[in-house]
């Protein structure tokens, strides 16, 4: 079940991630603004605390990323579980990229 309550908060705060960042103080949940909790928690039946506590154990954080061609950033929102994937995918592609070069040849092209 409490498996269940995790799984919903951290599609709802996934959800809640693609609205526009607000300048308000952040508070000691991964960047997630009070004004970010206390909308979560009006949508949703869970409390502000059970909100925060979930934020904690799932280790999630956001961030505001740049657009390309926009003035205005995206917030995105990444649990640590993610973040890892993602570290481990950049490494095992800069692995297969160091594999695919083959020892005394060079990867420059011709007439360098």
């Amino acid at each position: 079940m409490k498996n269940v309550i995790i799984s919903s908060l951290f599609v709802i705060f996934l959800a809640g991630c693609n609205s526009t960042a607000e300048t308000s103080a952040n508070t000691s949940d991964n960047n997630l603004t009070k004004n970010d909790i206390n909308g979560l928690a009006q949508k949703t039946e869970f409390s502000a605390a059970e909100i925060s506590a979930a934020v904690k154990k799932l280790g999630l954080k956001c961030s505001l990323k740049k657009v390309t061609g926009s003035r205005i950033s995206k917030k995105t929102c990444s649990s640590k579980q993610q973040r890892l994937a993602r570290e481990q995918a950049k490494k095992n592609l800069t692995h297969r990229q160091r594999m695919k070069e083959t020892p005394g040849q060079s990867t420059l092209p011709v007439g360098y």
